[in-house]
């Protein structure tokens, strides 16, 4: 599995709910390129600030 989260497919997150969910609890940075957001931004490929 791809470290950086927005490479995930539908199918991905599907399988791996809970560690999707992880990620994008409680949230301090957003993709600029496909808008998913995380609280880490290492798993992001063009972080920004929420």
């Amino acid at each position: 599995m791809p470290r950086n989260m927005c490479t995930w497919k539908k199918e991905d997150i599907r399988d791996r709910e809970d560690e999707f969910k992880e990620l994008v609890r409680d949230p301090k940075f957003y993709c600029k390129n496909c808008g998913r957001a995380s609280n880490d931004m290492k798993y992001l490929c063009r972080p920004g600030k929420l």
